[in-house]
Parts: structure tokens; sequence; C-alpha cells
């Protein structure tokens, strides 16, 4: 089922921690298309340039000053809200629905969250009432192939059916994930399927596919936005999972904000976590609910 969603502002700046968060290590930067459309002096064998909006390439091909606009389809503005409970099994469940607000232009079609690599059991799954559900991976351990670089790797949902993605304006339940680990806050990545960008590329020069390969990067075409996510191992010292909460909330959070003030400072004596105060918005809830399930459980060591 879906429904019409408008993003606030607290739910914009999430979106832009996230951001910068996954900028770090960029590849380098392709030139941007001058304001007055002209190609720069000394540049006639550059072809590839970022629109001023980052919202597409624009080509100039070999031998020709014929401007080709080319979009990344990255016009989304997804916003994520998390719900993680214990079983009966020992495991976690994560919940989500997923939204794009109404001032996207583009679908949200894929899903990733970040998983840590090892023996730990991941279970993705994606139901709906009516329609196509999307696609996604279950493990018992992740697999070694999988891996991105040392330490994580993303795991995602995709849909396989164009109509069952998250269009402006609306939000998509269903998804869940399985584990053993204990809650944190990731950044999740949203994006419109591969399939959407350039469908004719294998036309392009030799050249003008060689200068976008030596290019690109996933920010061109992926969205973020915190989540709470599995993340720490079931025998990690809760001293050393309350000192990581805390650099995630202050990476993701609002350290000013009264209540993730004092969530802070209850996490530098954490455990036991002592909370009093209310907080304030679902962001706020979710990172409270993922402290205490992280830091309250039984059989962690401290």
């Amino acid at each position: 089922m879906t429904r019409i969603i408008r993003v606030s502002a607290s739910a914009a700046a999430l979106i832009v921690a996230a951001a910068l968060v996954l900028a770090q290590g960029d590849s380098r930067r392709i030139p941007t298309w001058p304001e007055d459309g002209r190609m720069p002096p000394g540049m006639e064998r550059q072809y590839v340039f970022m629109a001023r909006g980052g919202d597409a390439l624009i080509l100039i091909m070999p031998g020709s000053t014929e401007q080709k606009r080319v979009p990344l389809n990255n016009q989304i503005i997804p916003v994520a809200r998390s719900k993680v409970a214990r079983t009966s099994a020992n495991e976690y469940q994560y919940s989500y629905e997923v939204c794009n607000t109404e001032a996207a232009k583009d679908p949200i079609e894929i899903f990733g969250i970040p998983v840590p690599l090892g023996r730990s059991r991941l279970c993705m799954t994606h139901r709906l009432e009516t329609g196509t559900a999307w696609k996604a991976p279950c493990f018992d351990s992740v697999p070694e192939i999988l891996w991105r670089r040392p330490g994580t790797g993303y795991q995602s949902w995709l849909t396989t059916n164009p109509a069952s993605g998250v269009t402006p304006g609306r939000c998509l339940g269903g998804f869940t994930i399985a584990s053993d680990l204990l809650p944190g806050v990731k950044t999740g990545i949203f994006a419109a399927l591969a399939v959407r960008f350039a469908p004719e590329r294998m036309e392009w020069p030799e050249e003008v596919l060689d200068q976008v390969a030596s290019y690109e990067e996933r920010s061109w075409f992926e969205r973020y936005t915190p989540v709470i996510a599995p993340t720490f191992s079931p025998d990690q010292p809760a001293a050393e999972i309350a000192a990581q909460l805390s650099k995630q909330i202050r990476e993701f959070g609002d350290p000013q904000a009264p209540f993730v003030k004092e969530l802070l400072a209850a996490l530098r004596t954490a455990p036991p976590l002592r909370v009093s105060g209310k907080p304030s918005g679902p962001f706020e809830v979710e990172l409270l609910q993922a402290c205490t399930l992280a830091l309250g459980r039984e059989g962690g060591r401290d």
C-alpha cells in the first residue's frame, strides 16, 4: 500500500547529513557545464560535463558542438522510517517504510542497507498486499564475493516491476530484515534502476564512454538518508557499542537538539542507558529505540 508524503525541514537535514558521510573519498570531479553554455577554452577534448543542477550529464560528441543531455534519474528525495523489535528467536526484526517526497521527479526502485560482513545472518524480505514485491537476498552469512570494501557492504531490495517503484509523493512499506546483529545508525541508499541510465550509451564514441567511466561515481545516481540497520555483533562490548552509537548520532542527528544532547550524555556513561526526556520527531524516536535495544539486551558483555 502506498500513501502520500511531504518532507519536513528536519528530514531534509537528515538527507544532507547522510550524503555528506558518503561523499568522502569521491573520485576526481567531473567539470560542470558553463552557465553561458559555451565550451571553455582549452577543453576541446573534454566530452563529458555535469549539468549545473547535477541531474544530468552534458555530452559533446567528438567533431561536434551539439550538446546532448543525458538524465541521471537521480531526482529522488527519500525519507525512510525504521522500526526494530527483538524476536523470540533472539534475533532482531527491522522494518522499513520508504517514501519519495512530492518534490521528487524520479522513482525509487532500489533501497540499499549497509551490512557488516562476517558470520551474521541477514535475511531481507519484502511483502505487499497487492502488486509485485521487490527482490532481496537472504543469507545465513554474507558471502565474501559480495564484499565491496573491508568491513562493510551494501545489500539491496530492488523492484523488478517499474509499476512497483516508489513514485514522487508516495510511500511503500513491507521491507524487513531478520538479523542477529544489534541496531545502529547507517546510511541508506536509494536509486532508480541502472537500466534507466542512457539505454543508447553503447552507441556513443569510445572516447565519450571512456571519459564517462573515468568520472563515474555512485553519488551521480544515488541519494541517501539515515536508517536504523543491523550493525553490532551480539558479543561486542556494550561500552564499545555506546561509543560507536554516539559517533553515529553526531554524524546523522542534530547534536544541539535537546533530546539528542541528553541521549549523547547518557551514552557517555552507558550501560545502563538512562534517558528521561521525550524524543521530538520520528527520527529521535528511532534513535532512542536503537540505543535501548543495542544496550539493554540480555547476555551482552559490559
